[in-house]
């Protein structure tokens, strides 16, 4: 039997870093990151990290998450929140 993409997508790495600013996102892109940890941002500057993402990594918010905050971080529009 030969080996076809679905057998070498079961062997992908996935990728995972974590970013404190906007720039480090933008290289975290263009290393092509499946999933990035916004660390420490504030919910404005979440926001502003999603657009251009666009769909092209997993965001994830993490620090700063709490009860006080959960709900503001979750309408950044972050794809989780740690």
């Amino acid at each position: 039997m030969g080996w076809t993409n679905s057998h070498l997508h079961q062997f992908e790495l996935k990728t995972e870093v974590e970013v404190t600013n906007l720039e480090e996102l933008e290289e975290a892109l263009e290393a092509w990151v499946h999933v990035t940890m916004l660390d420490n941002m504030a919910p404005e500057e979440m926001h502003r990290a999603v657009k251009p993402v666009d769909c092209r990594a997993v965001l994830e918010a993490s620090g700063w998450v709490t009860l006080e905050t959960v709900r503001a971080i979750a309408e950044t529009g972050v794809d989780l929140e740690g």
